[in-house]
């Protein structure tokens, strides 16, 4: 018994490269598709909350007929400004993680 493992010695650095080898390469593989969808789940869920937004301040308008008028708003951990272009048109603009920004507009009917 003690003859098997001595013969075998030799192996287990080159058995430990190839199985290290092989997580890199799975590694190295599977986390750009990781990181893609990360970034297109926040982009999703910003976008969610600026829609949002958008709407509660048209139908704040239709309610009551006021404008609040342009402001920056704190929710789901992002920032937004809430941007009255006239008395019909209102935008929700942010910037996504690249300091892109991106504006969601909509009129009043």
């Amino acid at each position: 018994m003690l003859r098997k493992i001595r013969k075998s010695e030799g192996f287990f650095l080159g058995e430990l490269l190839l199985s290290l080898s092989i997580w890199l390469l799975a590694i190295g593989v599977l986390l750009p598709f990781v990181m893609k969808v990360s970034y297109q789940s926040m982009k999703v869920r910003m976008e969610t909350g600026a829609i949002h937004l958008l709407y509660e301040e048209v139908q704040a308008k239709i309610a009551d007929g006021q404008v609040l008028g342009n402001r920056v708003v704190n929710r789901y951990g992002y920032e937004y400004d809430i941007i009255w272009k006239t008395d019909r048109e209102v935008c929700v603009k942010f910037e996504e993680r690249f300091q892109h920004p991106v504006e969601k507009c909509e009129t009043i009917e």
